[in-house]
């Protein structure tokens, strides 16, 4: 464990679970927007909030999950083939909804999608959970200076799904917790039938993993053999009062949620 890095630090320093708000809090507000951001941290104290990065046309980092902009703005199109300044002209609370399209309470308020400098002027004083969504060394380099600009590599973790993005950026984030990748949680839950030597495992900080997958309990799964492992846990896909109890019984580290306001209920009682 890299001790130095303060997201580390923190959650070996706390008993309850961290409050990370799963890209701002999508369940309360227009999801990976600085309006999202600034909300639950002001409003809903949380600990950490997790984006997730693609790149522009003109290659500038940005924060959005999905390599397309249709699902979450008013505008149509790839990420990679739209400048930043194109981006801009598109209304990123348009389609958020919590009463299944009867309001949409966020439209016309100029909500963008935020750039990562934008982002880390403000908030890189703050605990980040940073997924890189798109294959590219150059979003990489990037994002590693834009971390060194703001210094806010010790408030990172960082990692992809990806299995070629995480050994390529692996080199680039020494000081930074780096989480799994996909093939590679695979790879740590049959690490005993196929023999991957624990070795092989150290690079990593945290295993994060979905608290169900195609009906699947992931979370009753990996519980066994997490308490084998000094590793700590986040666990996503704990949003509803149910779901984030059973994380709470089951004593992970973290919370990747949609709905930090449930999880202050559960863990504080407001």
């Amino acid at each position: 464990m890299k001790i130095q890095n303060k997201f580390l630090s923190t959650i070996s320093e706390r008993i309850k679970p961290l409050n990370i708000a799963h890209r701002g809090g999508m369940g309360l507000y227009p999801e990976n927007t600085m309006f999202a951001f600034k909300s639950v941290i002001h409003v809903h104290n949380v600990d950490a909030l997790e984006i997730d990065l693609q790149l522009t046309k003109d290659n500038i980092p940005i924060i959005i999950h999905d390599s397309t902009i249709d699902r979450t703005t008013n505008g149509k199109g790839k990420v990679r083939d739209l400048t930043f300044d194109e981006l801009q002209s598109f209304d990123a609370g348009y389609n958020f909804t919590v009463d299944n399209g009867k309001t949409f309470p966020f439209r016309g308020m100029n909500i963008t999608i935020p750039s990562l400098e934008e982002f880390l002027y403000q908030f890189s004083n703050i605990l980040i959970n940073i997924e890189i969504k798109y294959n590219s060394l150059l979003l990489i380099i990037k994002t590693k200076k834009l971390l060194k600009k703001f210094r806010a590599y010790q408030n990172v973790i960082i990692g992809s799904g990806l299995i070629g993005v995480s050994r390529k950026m692996q080199p680039y984030f020494l000081k930074c917790g780096l989480f799994f990748s996909r093939f590679d949680i695979y790879l740590f839950a049959l690490r005993n039938i196929i023999g991957v030597p624990t070795k092989y495992f150290e690079k990593f900080d945290v295993l994060e993993i979905p608290m169900f997958s195609n009906n699947f309990h992931v979370l009753n799964y990996f519980n066994k053999l997490i308490k084998k492992s000094s590793l700590p846990v986040f666990v996503w896909g704990v949003d509803n009062f149910e779901t984030i109890q059973d994380a709470v019984n089951k004593k992970v580290n973290g919370l990747i949620t949609d709905r930090p306001d449930l999880v202050n209920l559960i863990l504080y009682n407001k």
